[in-house]
């Protein structure tokens, strides 16, 4: 019996074609989409989309060639390049059509199959040469790839250059900042008998401790622009589902860039703290890493799911601490006179809880929140060893001794009330329960007094004008707020304070308002018109509200409106 040739070299001539123009096609859009984050989400791409986005097409389509040129040989199928190219199409079309993720994932299979459709009958008008025309042209891709590839790399590196060369000259004598943000840590993990911290409990003991700190918010984009600005959620705009810093907002970053600083930010959440959200006013800021690049594609994100049946969550942590440490004295070293401003995101804790929770195969039973939990203790305190070489790599080049520094986190985590005193549901951004939003927060450096630790309620939008104070740079766009005041004057320090935390995300919305150690709570989604007083004093996991003749209900209610004027006049609690 006679068979037809095989076709592999045509399919695999139209696949990589297909597969690089559909590609600088999606490339080309996500550079576009970048100026529309709620767009994208956590899909964001910058410039190297124009040559990651062909590769990750490659990677899906040359295995479905060498599939195609199979069956077209075992069943002798002859003339299979418009069918291929009509396939390779659709794919190519569908990817392009689901980059920015807002088309209903039938829309996006309907589009692209009619995409495909014309592929196919244009390539069959062309006749049996196009695909050997192709071939002939197929050096030039490769070409075309790097030179994207090189662009992408001098874009990066002549934006830092313009960047510098227009900084103006530094006061002398400034300290460095450095704000180290440990993404997820609850500030329960640095209390009890057993330290998980003993490298951060030494620096925070010839510091000021701010034991009664809150976040901003319980999910990562508004704590980071507020910890950025100096202003709530409400105010800033980077929140749900706007997911935009507005334009009127500074940010402590442009602050310290126009009083000559060097700027940097090194981020490993690449989800929401990317330059796209929060690269206003740094010379340099760097996050995304190739692997976590071509997860963002279509074809990435197609290829994680298949990877995660089998237990591989690759990426995760996309930038570990210590590449993220290296990347930061990397940018200190570059600027040996110049003081630097650096803002660190640490994404470890958070990665290694949830790549136990969630890293399993298909096939294997659901690990347990147990074991999630140890792996995050266990993470914290491997975090802590690192920023341990952090600071001795700091002490080695001269610059600890002059450096301010501010170690935080974004938010905590809920681990639900089975294995910890926890509330419903689980995870963060679900609650502005104490367990989500009391984060650690102290202050080390120059001009701050030592053992120093703050009972009153403290903000993290304090941060800003905190900074910006102990280096000697007032600034009249970010209040001084209470925390600088208690580190001037320790003995002034108000023992109450009141902070304002929201939640915006998705389907849940609350507000907060916190008054020394008494928390109010409404939420307004998914349950409106819910309410919750406790004594935190006598109820540290705020497990019982307090019964509606408590006097306190009336000044938290009072107090959230002052925050949120937005807020509806709340009921009277039915308690």
């Amino acid at each position: 019996m006679n068979r037809a040739p095989s076709p592999l070299k045509d399919l695999l001539t139209s696949a990589t074609w297909a597969a690089v123009l559909f590609g600088l096609l999606e490339g080309a859009l996500h550079i576009v989409l970048r100026g529309y984050p709620a767009l994208q989400a956590a899909h964001k791409l910058g410039p190297a989309a124009l040559w990651i986005t062909p590769l990750g097409n490659l990677l899906l389509l040359l295995p479905l060639a060498v599939g195609l040129a199979l069956v077209a040989r075992v069943w002798a199928v002859a003339g299979t390049a418009p069918a291929a190219w009509g396939i390779f199409g659709a794919l190519g079309a569908m990817a392009v059509f689901r980059a920015p993720e807002v088309l209903h994932p039938a829309t996006v299979g309907l589009l692209g199959l009619g995409v495909g459709t014309m592929v196919s009958r244009a390539v069959r008008a062309q006749g049996a040469g196009f695909v050997p025309a192709l071939r002939r042209w197929l050096p030039v891709l490769p070409v075309l790839l790097l030179l994207a590839l090189a662009g992408t790399l001098l874009e990066q590196r002549l934006t830092e250059q313009r960047r510098v060369a227009a900084l103006p000259a530094a006061p002398a004598g400034r300290p460095d900042v450095l704000i180290l943000i440990l993404d997820t840590v609850r500030r329960d993990r640095f209390t009890g008998a057993h330290s998980l911290t003993p490298t951060l409990d030494s620096l925070a003991a010839g510091g000021t401790d701010f034991a009664n700190a809150w976040a901003p918010s319980s999910w990562s984009l508004p704590s980071h622009a507020s910890i950025l600005t100096g202003r709530h959620a409400t105010v800033h705009g980077a929140n749900w589902p706007g997911l935009r810093l507005a334009d009127s907002i500074p940010s402590v970053a442009e602050a310290f860039r126009d009083a000559g600083y060097a700027t940097g930010a090194f981020s490993s959440n690449h989800a929401w703290v990317t330059p796209e959200y929060l690269g206003r006013g740094f010379t340099r800021f760097r996050v995304y890493e190739q692997l976590d690049l071509w997860e963002r594609t279509s074809a990435g994100r197609i290829g994680s799911r298949v990877l995660a049946l089998f237990g591989w969550r690759p990426g995760q942590p996309v930038v570990p601490a210590p590449r993220t440490i290296r990347r930061y004295l990397d940018f200190v070293d570059a600027h040996p006179g110049r003081p630097t401003f650096g803002y660190i995101c640490f994404m470890d804790v958070n990665r290694a809880f949830y790549n136990q929770l969630h890293g399993k195969k298909a096939w294997e039973p659901k690990h347990s929140m147990a074991s999630a939990i140890a792996a995050y203790d266990a993470a914290l305190t491997r975090l802590d060893g690192e920023l341990a070489q952090l600071l001795a790599e700091l002490r080695r080049r001269g610059r600890l001794a002059n450096t301010v520094i501010v170690v935080s986190s974004d938010h905590g985590e809920s681990f639900g009330p089975d294995d910890a005193p926890d509330h419903l549901p689980r995870g963060h951004g679900t609650s502005l329960y104490p367990e989500q939003v009391r984060v650690p927060f102290f202050v080390t450096g120059p001009g701050v007094p030592a053992g120093q630790i703050v009972p009153a309620a403290t903000s993290l939008v304090d941060v800003p004008g905190l900074v910006l104070g102990l280096a000697g740079l007032p600034d009249a766009r970010f209040a001084p707020g209470p925390a600088l005041a208690a580190v001037r004057a320790p003995a002034e320090a108000d023992t109450v304070g009141d902070v304002f935390t929201t939640l915006d995300y998705d389907k849940w919305s609350a507000r907060s308002a916190i008054e020394g150690t008494t928390q109010y709570i409404v939420t307004r989604a998914p349950a409106p018109g819910g309410e919750e007083l406790f004594d935190l004093a006598t109820d540290s996991t705020a497990q019982v509200s307090l019964p509606a003749t408590d006097p306190r209900w009336g000044p938290l209610q009072d107090l959230l409106r002052r925050f949120d004027p937005t807020s509806p006049t709340p009921r009277a609690p039915s308690r």
